[in-house]
């Protein structure tokens, strides 16, 4: 398994994507196409950003800005490996204002599925056993 928040973790993440064709995660996409980019602060490397573009029933990710985002969500490295191990979820993370979410209400709106289908990714797809207290 790649490294969390590395460009071979988006990699895999992609390729999983395309593998998963019928999943929640590629319908999030149907309608009209979103582009969320994503910036996770206090990454190990500094500041990780990649992207998942959804649309036609599909869903690609991507390191970077290859593409002019809908919507920006900004979230903090902890909060991301708390919902990759299924300690929380995106709504714990903007209770404790860890997450946040540029753009507009019906952006935001139309993005719901695609935004649970974010955290599905972290939280299920990427899933692994917790490592013990003293790794």
């Amino acid at each position: 398994m790649p490294e969390f928040l590395t460009p071979e973790w988006v990699a895999e993440l992609d390729a999983r994507a395309r593998e998963a064709g019928g999943s929640p995660a590629a319908s999030a996409g149907a309608g009209r196409p979103l582009t969320v980019e994503l910036h996770v602060t206090g990454a190990p490397n500094g500041e990780f950003v990649f992207q998942a573009a959804f649309g036609d029933a599909t869903v690609r990710y991507a390191t970077g800005t290859p593409a002019e985002p809908d919507l920006v969500v900004t979230l903090d490295a902890g909060f991301a490996a708390r919902i990759r191990s299924g300690d929380a979820n995106a709504q714990d993370a903007l209770a404790a204002r860890a997450l946040k979410v540029r753009g507009d209400l019906e952006q935001l709106a139309r993005a719901a599925p695609a935004l649970a289908a974010l955290g599905e990714a972290f939280g299920t797809v990427f899933a692994e056993p917790a490592a013990s207290p003293d790794a």
